[in-house]
C-alpha cells in the first residue's frame, strides 16, 4: 500500500483485481476492506474483479456485494457452501481421551504393516489430520510415530516457514511419511494430489471451516474420504451438530444415528435443516454455460 500511496508503483493499468479465498479475505478486518477500495479506486475504472472461495456465507456475500459491480455474476462449481459429493463423510462419536486410540486404529486398519527391525510399523495412504491447536499438531504427530509406527509430520503458524515446507515437502514427496497433521493453516488453498483421506481429529467451530477441511481430498473428481471425530462432550462439537447433519442430507449422505437423534432432541427436522443450506441470493450459472458469457 505505502508503495502505491507514494507514487512507486502505478496500478492505474490493472484490469482484474483477484481474491482468492475471498471469503475469508472480505471478512478479515475493517481495514482490509478500507485498503481493498482504495485499491480499486486506483485501478484502470474498467477492471474486473474476480472472487473465490468454495464457501460464502451471508455477511461475506453482503460486502462482496459492496465491491462489485451491479451487474455481477455467480458462478458455481457444484453447491455453494457445502463439499462436493465425490467425499464419503463418516462421522465417529469418540470422547477426547479416547481419540488419538481412534486414530491409531483407523490409520493402522488402513495401512499396509511391514518390519523394521524389531518393530511393526505401517504405510498408510496419504492422509491428513486436522488439529484446533498448535500444541496438539505436535502431540498427535508425535503419538502417531511413536505409539503407532506411523510416520507423521506436523505443521502450525507457530513453525518458521522454511520448517512448515520442509513438513509440507516431506509429505507430499516420501512414500513413507503419508501423514500430515495439521491445524487449519493447511485447510485452505494447498492442492494435494492424490489426497486419500482427511481427518477431523477435532472438528472445527463452523461449517464453512468443514467444507475447507474436507476440500482437500475428492478433487478433480476423484473420491474422497473425510472422518471426524464427534466429542459428545464438547459443546462446540454439540452446536455444530445440526448443521453437520443438514450438509450431510444435502450431499445425499445418512448422518450417523447419534447424530440424527442428537438434532431431533433439538425439535430440528430434515426440510428445516435442509433449509439451512441455501444458495445465494443472486442468480447462478453452470460450469459450461458461464465460459460462453462475456462478462
Amino acid at each position: 500500500m505505502g508503495l502505491i500511496k507514494d507514487g512507486t508503483i502505478n496500478i492505474g493499468k490493472v484490469i482484474y483485481f483477484v481474491l482468492d479465498e475471498a471469503d475469508k479475505l472480505i471478512n478479515t478486518t475493517e481495514d482490509f476492506l478500507v485498503h481493498v477500495k482504495y485499491l480499486k479506486e486506483n485501478m484502470n475504472p474498467k477492471h474486473r474483479t474476480l472472487m473465490f472461495s468454495a464457501t460464502f456465507d451471508d455477511q461475506a456475500q453482503e460486502t462482496a456485494h459492496s465491491l462489485l459491480r451491479k451487474d455481477y455474476y455467480i458462478v458455481k462449481v457444484g453447491e455453494v457452501n457445502n463439499p462436493v459429493e465425490s467425499v464419503a463423510h463418516n462421522f465417529i462419536e469418540v470422547q477426547q481421551h479416547k481419540k488419538i486410540d481412534k486414530l491409531i486404529e483407523i490409520l493402522q486398519a488402513s495401512g499396509n504393516p511391514f518390519r523394521d527391525g524389531n518393530k511393526i510399523k505401517y504405510k498408510v495412504p496419504k492422509t491428513v489430520v486436522f488439529v484446533n491447536t498448535k500444541k496438539a499438531s505436535d502431540k498427535v504427530a508425535i503419538a502417531l510415530t511413536l505409539k503407532g509406527g506411523i510416520k507423521a509430520w506436523s505443521m502450525n503458524g507457530d513453525r518458521p516457514q522454511a520448517l512448515r515446507e520442509e513438513a509440507l515437502n516431506a509429505f507430499l514427496t516420501d512414500d513413507n511419511s503419508n501423514v500430515l497433521v495439521s491445524t487449519a493453516l493447511l485447510a485452505r488453498g494447498h492442492n494435494i494430489k492424490n489426497l486419500f483421506h482427511v481427518i477431523n481429529y477435532d472438528l472445527p467451530t463452523n461449517i464453512a471451516e468443514y467444507v475447507h477441511r474436507v476440500g482437500r481430498t475428492g478433487r478433480k473428481g476423484n473420491k474422497g474420504n473425510a472422518t471426524s471425530f464427534f466429542n459428545p462432550d464438547s459443546p462446540y462439537d454439540n452446536q455444530l451438530a445440526a448443521e453437520i447433519v443438514g450438509m450431510m442430507y444435502k450431499v445425499n449422505q445418512e448422518p450417523p444415528d447419534f447424530l440424527v437423534e442428537l438434532v431431533e432432541s433439538q425439535n430440528l427436522n430434515r426440510e428445516t435443516l435442509l433449509a439451512m443450506f441455501g444458495d445465494p441470493e443472486r442468480f447462478s450459472l453452470d460450469m459450461e454455460s458461464a465460459w460462453n458469457q462475456d462478462f
